[in-house]
């Protein structure tokens, strides 16, 4: 049996796209022995071989004599990995089901990705059961539920969800379990957390808090209210701020608009630039338009009409 390892350790190298540097480092041995070996001026130390051919995947007897075979190589798979994956996107070891996108043959880093492509995805019939966690490199359309958290860097559009949603643009959903935030818009159906996005908030029951760069057009709410332009929404478990108009069912705690208000019970005080309609108010009210509401606990500060039957503090207009 011919013995052919310097032509054998070039060719070896070679298929598997790696340098003399890299073999010198592997061997911990200078790049001029490796060189060495490549020329037949030298062969490497015998304890060195079964390291040489555990690196190009291949038996002793191949790398020796060139004997084909196929051998399992889970330095190869490393080595693989790290080609695909930049040092700084390197994943942990865990089960999050990750969602990437690929142009040709490389993979698209978190920050290359186009987030007008939209990747589509049917979870497996099991994933409502299990605490699955999703991360997308971009957006995603999700047929199926998600039992645990669900991310992405831009748009997702999926069924339930377990746990909480973040996207850098828009989150369009059914069910949520936790939190939900979004760059853009949110719409979903029942929320169970805090919902927090830089457009409009387009939801049915929200369990904690809502926060809107723009609109919010919701059901009952569990917690405060905050919106750059308009509310619309059933009951506030909470205080309310808008920089457009308000039209809500109760509010446990105060009011404050830009705009008109209209609503039901405020239990804690009101202040808005244009005209107020409610029930009750048990603080006082600050309002610069019109005032009509049955009955008003403190004081009154009223710009424009005052229609209401009974203020047990101070009135002015």
């Amino acid at each position: 049996m011919k013995v052919i390892i310097a032509s054998r350790l070039k060719e070896l190298r070679t298929q598997k796209g790696l340098t003399q540097e890299q073999i010198a480092q592997i061997c911990n041995v200078s790049v001029q022995a490796v060189s060495k070996w490549e020329c037949e001026l030298s062969y490497p130390d015998i304890q060195l071989l079964p390291l040489l051919a555990e690196t190009f995947c291949v038996s002793l007897d191949s790398l020796l004599c060139g004997k084909t075979d196929n051998l399992p190589c889970e330095k190869e798979e490393k080595r693989n990995a790290a080609a695909l994956f930049p040092e700084e996107d390197m994943l942990p070891e865990d089960d999050v089901l990750r969602i990437v996108q690929c142009r040709g043959r490389k993979l698209l880093g978190k920050a290359e990705y186009d987030p007008k492509v939209q990747i589509p995805l049917l979870l497996p019939e099991d994933s409502r059961e299990r605490p699955l966690q999703v991360e997308v490199w971009g957006s995603a359309s999700l047929e199926g539920s998600v039992g645990g958290s669900l991310s992405a860097g831009a748009s997702v559009c999926c069924e339930d969800v377990g746990g909480s949603v973040g996207a850098g643009t828009s989150v369009n959903c059914s069910s949520v379990g936790g939190s939900v935030a979004a760059g853009t818009s949110v719409d979903c159906n029942t929320v169970g957390g805090s919902v927090m996005a830089g457009g409009d908030v387009d939801c049915n029951t929200v369990g904690g808090s809502v926060t809107a760069g723009a609109d919010v057009d919701c059901g009952n709410v569990n917690g405060d209210v905050s919106a750059g332009s308009d509310v619309n929404c059933g009951n506030v478990e909470g205080s309310v701020s808008a920089g457009g108009d308000v039209s809500c069912g109760n509010v446990t705690l105060s009011v404050n608009a830009e705009g008109d208000v209209e609503c039901g019970a405020i239990a804690g005080g009101v202040e808005l630039s244009g005209d107020l309609n409610c029930e009750s108010i048990a603080g006082d009210v600050s309002v610069e338009g019109d005032l009509s509401c049955e009955t008003i606990e403190g004081n009154a500060s009223v710009e424009g009409d005052l229609n209401c039957q009974e203020i047990n503090g101070e009135s002015g207009l």
